[in-house]
């Protein structure tokens, strides 16, 4: 079980991924939502005393029909453990009780916390149970426990009480969320891709795994098939996020020299020297791409972790992010001759680094990259 205290989440002890502390802490405060299947059972007020353990009778009231369901042989059963076997033959009958079980999250004390040992175990002691006038024995059985337990060596607080959840279904319910932590990204973009060009994965990761997170939740690409394809696409457009902008040069050697050309664009969109503006000559007086302008080729070269590229396709972005006024040129330009969009920054789509992964998340939503996800493998190729 995930051990979690709701006053001191320690992600190292309870193995919380990608969530954060405060986030937790107020969840299990308020209570999880018991549409969501979660049912929050605290200390002394459900089937858990203080001393940690489980009160059968209790448990089948919160199971709701397990009484119900006894035989009347079972219903005059009064051993605890009696009680105990019967309950396990029901709930192992029984999935709806299982899947049940699964969204319990209980608050009592760790059974690695050797400060709870006489207040759990105690009772053993009593006439009838086990240890009831062997000492010695109660006292040798403390001891084997003492040498399994390490809850001292944790650094947190012994001998309060702790949330746990059933780790299966805690890895579920919030692996639904898509957020991507540290290590997931580093996970997806391998260092040795930035080893090989003599970087670090961490600076553009830590640059861009928030507007990363929000952008796959924003177009519902947090999903593991389509944000496959998106990750494996920008992974090829930006080369794993170290080229946004469109170079003049081999890619390899553009990153590894910092060349001047995927650099980030300072003082307006960078239009000299001469050799980069007739690099980009190619794209000029392009029907499919609208760059119908002087200069026009370099002012909407490739940017963004998809490389938005092309008058065109600036002047979509622009009008969807509310930058550009749609009345205020010929949506057909390129066609009538007529003036086309005036868009003067453009080296926001990859300076801004919302942008420069808003961009392809856009392109995904206007292309339906989605859709094609959600096929599945296919021995062909296709094009949407």
């Amino acid at each position: 079980m995930f051990n979690v205290d709701a006053d001191r989440i320690c992600p190292r002890a309870a193995g919380l991924r990608g969530c954060q502390p405060s986030v937790c802490s107020e969840t299990l405060r308020r209570g999880f939502p018991i549409l969501q299947g979660w049912q929050k059972i605290s200390e002394g007020s459900g089937p858990f005393g203080n001393d940690g353990l489980c009160d059968i009778d209790a448990l089948k009231k919160i199971l709701k029909d397990a009484t119900a369901r006894q035989s009347p042989q079972e219903a005059e059963l009064t051993a605890a453990y009696e009680k105990a076997d019967v309950l396990a033959r029901y709930i192992g009958s029984n999935n709806s009780i299982r899947e049940q079980l699964r969204g319990f999250v209980c608050e009592v004390p760790s059974q690695w916390d050797s400060s709870t040992n006489e207040a759990r175990y105690g009772g053993l002691k009593n006439p009838g149970e086990f240890y009831h006038g062997k000492e010695a024995g109660y006292a040798k059985f403390i001891n084997f426990l003492k040498s399994l337990q390490f809850w001292d060596s944790t650094g947190l607080p012994t001998g309060e009480a702790l949330w746990f959840f059933h780790p299966l279904a805690f890895i579920e319910h919030f692996r639904k969320c898509g957020w991507l932590s540290e290590m997931e990204l580093a996970q997806i973009y391998a260092e040795r891709h930035y080893k090989y060009m003599s970087k670090t994965g961490s600076e553009y990761k830590n640059l861009y795994r928030l507007h990363i997170n929000n952008v796959l939740r924003k177009y519902a690409f947090n999903d593991a098939a389509r944000s496959s394809h998106f990750f494996g696409q920008c992974a090829i457009e930006s080369f794993y996020m170290m080229a946004v902008r469109e170079c003049t040069i081999r890619l390899g050697e553009a990153i590894k020299t910092n060349h001047m050309s995927i650099a980030r664009e300072v003082g307006g969109y960078m239009n000299s020297p001469e050799d980069f503006v007739t690099y980009f000559s190619r794209y000029q007086a392009n029907p499919a791409l609208a760059n119908t302008d002087p200069g026009d080729g370099a002012k909407f070269r490739g940017r963004g972790f998809k490389q938005l590229t092309g008058k065109y396709n600036y002047s979509e972005y622009w009008k969807y992010r509310g930058w550009l006024n749609a009345e205020d040129y010929d949506p057909a330009w390129f066609k009538t001759g007529k003036p086309g969009p005036n868009i003067p920054n453009p080296e926001l789509a990859g300076n801004d680094p919302y942008t420069c992964v808003d961009t392809a998340g856009f392109f995904c939503a206007r292309y339906q990259v989605g859709k094609a996800a959600d096929l599945g493998l296919q021995s062909q190729p296709r094009r949407q």
